[in-house]
C-alpha cells in the first residue's frame, strides 16, 4: 500500500515536466558581404572590410562582386604634363669679312639714307630706323661710298674724316676711303638746299671690322 502514494507522485512529476514548454534550437544566419557570397538585390552596394562590393548577377546567382576605381586619363588638351611648343628663333648669320666694302648714301629732304652692299649684293641692306641718319664704317678697311640725291643738290661734309662732297641729283659721284681711327664724327649737308637744310644732319661711326659686319647681320 505504500508503493501506491509513491507511484501517484512520479506520475504527477511527470506529468508536470510534460506540460512545459519545449525548447527548440535556434538557428543565427551570419550575412556575409565578401565578394563572392550571395546577396538578395541586383545593384546594391555595401561594404566588405575596406572595400567596396556591388550586388550583380553571376548566371542564375546574385553575388558581391569587388568594385574597381578606375582614376580618369585627362585629357592632352588639359594634361598637366602636356609641355609648351618652344619657339626657336634663329640668329642671324654675320656676313664674312671682305676685302673691301661698299656703301650707297642718298640725300633725301631734309635727311639721308644709307644703304650697305655684302659681296655685290644686287639688294643692299638698308640702314634699321634707329639708325637712319648713321653711317657705318669699318676701321681699317676701304670703303666706297656711291653717294647721290634724290632731289636737289645736298652736300655731304664730314670734316673730321676730310670728307666734302656734293651729292646731285643729275651726275652721281663716289668717295673712296679708309677710316683709320675708331670713333664718332660728325656731318651735315654744307649746301642750301631748302627751308629744313640746318637739320639735314648725319653721323659717322668708325668701328671694328667685326662690330661693322654684326650690325650688317641685323638689317633686312
Amino acid at each position: 500500500m505504500k508503493r501506491l502514494p509513491i507511484l501517484f507522485s512520479l506520475v504527477a512529476i511527470i506529468s508536470h515536466v510534460s506540460l512545459l514548454p519545449t525548447a527548440h534550437a535556434i538557428s543565427f544566419h551570419t550575412v556575409s558581404n565578401s565578394p563572392g557570397s550571395t546577396c538578395a538585390k541586383v545593384g546594391s552596394v555595401a561594404k566588405s572590410g575596406t572595400a567596396q562590393v556591388k550586388c550583380l548577377k553571376k548566371g542564375k546567382k546574385l553575388v558581391w562582386q569587388k568594385v574597381v576605381k578606375t582614376k580618369a586619363t585627362p585629357s592632352p588638351s588639359t594634361s598637366s604634363s602636356a609641355k609648351p611648343t618652344s619657339v626657336q628663333t634663329q640668329t642671324p648669320a654675320v656676313p664674312a669679312a671682305q676685302s673691301g666694302y661698299e656703301i650707297n648714301a642718298k640725300g633725301v629732304t631734309w635727311s639721308w639714307a644709307f644703304s650697305y652692299q655684302i659681296n655685290g649684293s644686287a639688294s643692299p641692306r638698308a640702314s634699321d630706323s634707329a639708325h637712319s641718319t648713321v653711317l657705318f664704317l669699318p676701321q681699317g678697311k676701304p670703303v666706297r661710298i656711291n653717294l647721290k640725291s634724290n632731289d636737289v643738290s645736298h652736300g655731304f661734309w664730314i670734316p673730321g674724316l676730310g670728307i666734302d662732297k656734293e651729292a646731285s641729283p643729275d651726275s652721281p659721284s663716289t668717295i673712296e676711303i679708309t677710316a683709320e681711327k675708331i670713333g664718332t664724327y660728325p656731318g651735315a649737308c654744307n649746301i642750301q638746299c631748302g627751308r629744313g637744310h640746318a637739320g639735314m644732319k648725319l653721323t659717322v661711326e668708325v668701328v671694328s671690322e667685326a662690330e661693322y659686319l654684326k650690325y650688317l647681320s641685323t638689317l633686312k
